[in-house]
């Protein structure tokens, strides 16, 4: 059986995060689940030998293998109609605004119907270009929740799609998000800062804890402020630091 070996170095922005976690940011074409069965696997090592524990904190500048097997990249990937807004487009990038209750990518539950399958459907030539770890993450550079509307930047070329998530996972990428409030903050512009962590009771969902958690810095600024059917609201600029 034919393998293909990836090679990872942890960047500093993932030191001390888990290792399943670690390597589905910096490998963007290879979804969590998958890294978690690779690693139990015994697929999956360092200098020091095979890592099988998904829950393995990572080191900064960590080296890491991925071996992947044959069987994970002859998944076929079915083409769909591209019904997205385009943002902005190069040859390099393909940024489309994504609605809610879209999925990005295949996976268990959803063979069909996501971003990628519209994303092969524009581009066929694509699939095995960009196949990477596995085909059936063409493109992907970063994530959107399926019921997270946004922009989602999509890679044309393999050069972009490193570039791209290597930006994404050192976290040198800008978010900036509009929310409408209930209320008016007190202040028109200021900080919030926290840790971000698992949640306490559902380990599914992402929390503000008090010890344990990742630091989490986000810039606010009101843009407008008003009511909808005498309730206070406000139109709020957030950016992600």
């Amino acid at each position: 059986m034919s393998q293909k070996e990836l090679k990872v170095t942890i960047e500093p922005a993932w030191a001390g995060e888990r290792l399943d976690v670690a390597l589905s940011r910096q490998l963007p074409e290879l979804s969590r689940a998958l890294v978690q069965k690779l690693i139990k696997s015994g697929l999956v090592s360092s200098a020091a030998g095979a890592i099988t524990v998904p829950r393995f904190p990572v080191k900064s500048q960590m080296s890491i293998t991925v071996v992947l097997p044959e069987q994970e990249e002859s998944l076929e990937l079915t083409p769909a109609s591209f019904d997205f807004p385009i943002l902005f487009e190069d040859d390099a990038m393909l940024v489309i605004a994504k609605p809610a209750g879209v999925v990005v990518h295949p996976a268990a539950g959803n063979p069909t119907g996501t971003v990628v399958n519209a994303f092969i459907g524009r581009y066929p030539h694509l699939a095995q270009e960009l196949a990477g770890g596995s085909t059936l993450r063409p493109g992907i550079v970063h994530r959107l929740d399926k019921d997270t509307s946004g922009c989602l930047v999509l890679a044309k070329s393999v050069q972009a799609q490193f570039q791209l998530g290597r930006a994404f996972a050192n976290r040198q990428t800008g978010k900036t998000y509009l929310a409408i409030t209930r209320g008016i903050p007190a202040k028109s512009s200021g900080e919030l800062a926290g840790l971000i962590g698992r949640h306490p009771v559902n380990r599914q969902k992402m929390a503000l804890v008090d010890r344990n958690g990742k630091p989490a810095l986000t810039r606010y600024k009101v843009v407008a402020s008003g009511e909808i059917e005498s309730i206070p609201v406000s139109l709020v600029k957030l950016v992600i630091l």
